[in-house]
């Protein structure tokens, strides 16, 4: 999933894209100089620590220092020797090329960072940064655009804040989480504003306007509930002695969790007897055409299971066959377009359901199709276990044959190979007409050519498609026999394919 996202400063006449990347590290930190208070006046959990250099008050910013600062250290995270200890991230902040600072002297920056933990929210960091003290990078690209200097900020890893055993207790005491919920969910917030100094604080720049933007805590798809399926092209059976292949269901879930019971039990109060159904339908565009249920198990035994050939075959599953015959039985039930979807039922006691999950849908290629159609499994050959197999020695040779054809030369245009016409070229606004000859012309309607498959150009009722295309328009084949020839001038229509007018055009006969 995408780490970084930008926030745009703008001003009357201009906007400036800065870009903001969060990236996790598996480096702990062993840091006494941190610790937390509660604003009452903003309702927020301060995270402070020695790199931060400012608190927020509003549309304030007053630069402080860690060791002024009056901080709560109960609850942090400790390691075996009772040292505050915690995983951190990374926070780059890019600029780029032209910024707020380009055009403006004295110009800082405010940098605030948030996330919320069961509706509380926790103020990572509030940074006053000047632009002088960026670094240099090799140019990185970013929503098409190169950014050459950045800064960097270490804060808390926020995923291990929302979701590891470590920031338990802070999350239960400081932030009020029951124990068996889990409310999370959250995101990480950022806010950026040019800002100058004034009296004791640093203020917005009333000449521009700041931005906010946030980024996924979890950068990983299987932090989310959610259902995946996949070809299982290998799944042995009667001690491998043949294989049914299938497709394959898996449940993905935050993996701060050891078992799906856990995270229902916290994340859906899903609790005691639980019952799972999974289900499988093939499908295209427009219609169903198989539904493949399996039989019911209990959930703990459930993160996993495979839809096998046999299964299609309802051996071990049931089947409903909407069109009234089974779509793999033969290769003529098959056609572009087919699909698999799966899907999970989770019950309880009573038979209720409570939640339901749909997969990723899956392309049912001819390759896939060809492992499931049929009612023969596929057998294993194993080569080394074969002792009499005969060698045979092949002696190829190797022979060019050069056989030479020899066409005439086409004498005249009446060979058919090819067949030469003569146009004008004309203005879409004006074309001269000879009804006394048949003739072709080329009008220019390149403006229209992608939207109509097939052009008619009409003269006094009479219609005439189109008999090609070059560069220099579409060419008709006007047969001046078959005009009416009763007004001498006036207006021609191009139609499309369903005889809707495109556009029109002056006529005027030369006799």
């Amino acid at each position: 999933m995408k780490n970084y996202t930008n926030i745009n400063i703008i001003d009357i006449d201009s906007s400036y894209k800065y870009i903001l990347e969060y990236e996790p590290t598996s480096s702990f930190v062993q840091n006494e100089k941190i610790g937390w208070s509660f604003s009452e006046k903003s309702q927020t959990i301060e995270i402070l620590d020695e790199y931060i250099n400012a608190v927020r008050n509003e549309n304030e910013w007053h630069k402080v220092v860690y060791n002024e600062l009056i901080v709560n250290k109960d609850y942090l995270p400790t390691n075996e020797n009772n040292e505050i200890e915690y995983k951190s991230a990374n926070i780059r902040l890019y600029f780029p090329k032209f910024s707020v600072d380009t055009y403006k002297n004295d110009v800082k920056y405010a940098l605030s960072i948030y996330t919320w933990v069961h509706g509380k929210k926790i103020s990572l960091g509030n940074y006053i940064i000047d632009r002088l003290n960026a670094l240099a990078c090799a140019p990185k690209k970013f929503l098409g655009d190169e950014y050459h200097e950045y800064v960097d900020f270490s804060i808390i890893d926020p995923w291990e804040l929302s979701y590891s055993d470590s920031w338990k207790d802070f999350r239960s005491n400081v932030c009020g989480e029951p124990s068996d919920i889990n409310a999370l969910g959250s995101i990480l917030y950022f806010t950026l504003y040019p800002v100058e100094f004034a009296e004791d604080s640093y203020i917005m720049m009333d000449e521009f306007q700041g931005g906010q933007n946030s980024i996924n805590i979890s950068l990983n798809d299987n932090d989310y509930f959610n259902l995946h399926i996949q070809p299982d092209l290998n799944n042995p059976i009667n001690n491998g002695e043949e294989w049914y292949p299938g497709i394959h269901c898996s449940l993905k879930f935050n993996s701060a969790y050891e078992s799906i019971r856990d995270y229902l039990s916290e994340t859906y109060n899903i609790k005691g007897r639980i019952i799972g159904e999974y289900e499988m339908v093939v499908k295209d565009k427009d219609d169903c055409y198989m539904i493949i249920r399996s039989k019911r198990a209990i959930i703990n035994n459930l993160n996993e299971y495979t839809f096998t050939k046999k299964d299609f075959e309802g051996t071990d599953s049931e089947i409903i066959n909407i069109l009234g015959t089974n779509i793999f039985n033969s290769w003529d039930n098959y056609k572009d377009g087919l699909s698999i979807i799966c899907s999970l039922s989770i019950l309880n006691s009573a038979n209720e359901e409570i939640l339901y999950l749909k997969s990723n849908e899956l392309p049912l290629s001819q390759e896939l199709f060809s492992y499931f159609v049929g009612d023969r499994p596929i057998n294993y050959i194993n080569l080394n276990e074969i002792e009499d197999m005969k060698l045979y020695n092949i002696n190829v040779v190797n022979k060019t044959v050069n056989k030479i054809i020899q066409i005439d030369r086409p004498s005249d245009s009446k060979s058919n190979i090819i067949q030469p016409i003569f146009f004008k070229a004309r203005d879409v606004s004006d074309i001269i007409v000879h009804p006394a000859v048949t003739e072709y012309i080329s009008i220019n309607l390149d403006a229209f050519k992608s939207k109509v498959n097939t052009f008619m150009i009409q003269i006094e009722g009479c219609s005439f498609p189109e008999s090609g295309r070059t560069s220099s328009g579409i060419i008709f084949k006007i047969v001046g026999s078959k005009l009416p020839n009763k007004v001498k001038q006036g207006i021609y229509y191009v139609l499309n394919q369903d005889s809707e007018l495109v556009t029109n055009g002056k006529y005027r006969y030369d006799l």
